[in-house]
């Protein structure tokens, strides 16, 4: 991914300080322009050069820490040599994305002009479709181990395997969203899900 990045320096400065602001504890959807550009070590007006509004950049920082999370994921997939190892990694990327995203997309909710947006600077970050394609290359690669080790079969066709993916992570994210409904904590819910995943794919 490093490699991939095409940002200008600067832009690339905002978003990093963003990131790190919220790593912090700040709550960004307070954070005034002045703040970001002080933490970035540039002047309010060259963030105007580069992004549109303060809504601007929150969209783009997220966007730069997702695609740079897929890169995450992937070597974190990788790097585990067992099906549910793998399983497991991709469980807590799902809760690390919901966790930085939640902030802003409430921000931006129900705005036609930020997928567009979001599409054009994946596309600056050198990502096409990252979820689309790196994230399903990855589901498939997991899948593969798991047949590896006979615990699932593999999935008959493209549709069974987005329907298996949607239906984990749609769980996954309706807990995330709303975890005290449930009466489960973290690693239950990633037991029942792991263990869901082997029924829907039974060999």
């Amino acid at each position: 991914m490093e490699e991939q990045r095409k940002l200008p320096e600067k832009m690339e400065a905002v978003c990093q300080a963003v990131i790190r602001l919220r790593a912090e504890g700040q709550d960004i959807a307070s954070l005034t322009v002045s703040e970001i550009a002080r933490e970035a070590g540039i002047g309010k007006g060259t963030v105007y050069e580069y992004f549109t509004t303060k809504e601007d950049i929150f969209i783009k920082a997220i966007l730069y820490e997702y695609c740079l999370g897929v890169a995450r994921l992937e070597e974190s997939i990788f790097a585990e040599e067992t099906f549910q190892g793998k399983v497991y990694s991709g469980f807590s990327w799902i809760e690390d994305v919901e966790k930085q995203k939640s902030a802003v997309m409430r921000l931006v909710q129900g705005k036609a002009e930020v997928s567009e947006k979001g599409r054009d600077f994946c596309r600056a970050l050198g990502e096409e479709h990252p979820a689309k394609d790196r994230i399903s290359r990855l589901c498939d690669h997991i899948f593969e181990q798991g047949v590896k080790e006979g615990i699932i079969r593999a999935p008959e066709d493209l549709l069974e395997r987005d329907i298996v993916v949607g239906s984990i992570v749609g769980g996954w994210m309706a807990y995330l969203h709303c975890p005290e409904k449930y009466g489960k904590n973290i690693e239950e819910v990633k037991a029942l899900s792991y263990q869901n995943l082997q029924k829907l794919l039974q060999g």
